[in-house]
């Protein structure tokens, strides 16, 4: 999904990729059931549309939890699709603002927790220093909370594992510098071991995510274990897209086999 590996503090996943989210077809493609008396009538709309009618949604019914939960989520992938920004910045606020909300009205909710995850997360990424340790911690505390609920949640695993290989991706110096100066758990519990669990754990429970294999591939690269990431990125290059963002991490994939030398795409290295 989408995503370069920039030198901060934490780098967050755009989790719209993760195949613990909730069914989706392609956010362009997002099919709404409009009632019309008793007849029904279906027309595609937007991912923006969508965000904009569940927003509608809440403002009509703010005590819905399914409806507080979905705007989340679709502010959070309409978000996360955002080249600007300040406009991403936004959106992924109001989303944020509707899964506190969510997770307010029933803190025992799986989805609502998820989701603020995935939107503090997002959050952390746009943000800077102590509010990005904190965001990061939240985005940490729920996807942990998540997986003593559904132990197989491949997002809260996918999550998981990108905080702490973005953090391991920091110099030792700057690691410890942070962690002294802006404090968080997730700093002082970072492993490249935990990072390899939590991916990996993702990829082998949405094997039909490209992106899981994507950022197991970049983990195994980064720890020096290059058969490993040549067999990852290749699953990534090879999985069948299935969502609009998908093009984009099969092409990431598809470049990295090039930098490491594996000059057919389609072919693993043995």
């Amino acid at each position: 999904m989408i995503h370069s590996h920039r030198n901060i503090l934490v780098t967050i996943p755009m989790l719209v990729v993760t195949a613990a989210a909730s069914a989706q077809v392609s956010p362009q493609q997002r099919r709404i059931v409009l009632a019309d008396n008793l007849r029904p009538t279906v027309r595609v709309v937007t991912q923006a549309e969508r965000f904009a009618l569940l927003e509608e949604r809440a403002l009509m019914t703010p005590a819905e939890y399914e409806v507080l939960w979905q705007a989340a989520e679709a502010g959070a992938v309409l978000g996360a699709a955002q080249a600007d920004k300040e406009t991403r910045m936004a959106i992924v606020r109001h989303a944020r603002g509707y899964a506190q909300r969510a997770k307010i009205l029933d803190p025992q909710g799986l989805e609502g927790r998820y989701w603020l995850a995935v939107t503090s997360g997002l959050s952390a990424d746009d943000e800077g220093g102590k509010t990005r340790i904190r965001l990061a911690e939240e985005a940490w505390t729920e996807a942990t909370w998540v997986l003593q609920v559904d132990s197989l949640h491949a997002g809260a695993h996918h999550l998981k594992g990108r905080i702490h290989a973005a953090v391991m991706r920091l110099n030792p110096i700057t690691r410890f510098l942070a962690r002294k100066l802006l404090g968080g758990d997730v700093l002082g519990r970072a492993s490249w071991e935990s990072a390899e669990h939590h991916l990996r754990t993702a990829a082998e429970l949405a094997p039909g995510d490209a992106v899981n294999h994507l950022e197991l591939g970049m983990a195994y690269r980064d720890m020096d274990r290059h058969a490993e990431a040549v067999e990852a990125f290749y699953r990534a290059a090879t999985t069948p897209p299935w969502r609009a963002a998908d093009r984009r991490h099969i092409e990431q994939a598809e470049a990295m086999l090039t930098q490491m030398g594996q000059t057919d795409p389609q072919a693993p290295a043995h």
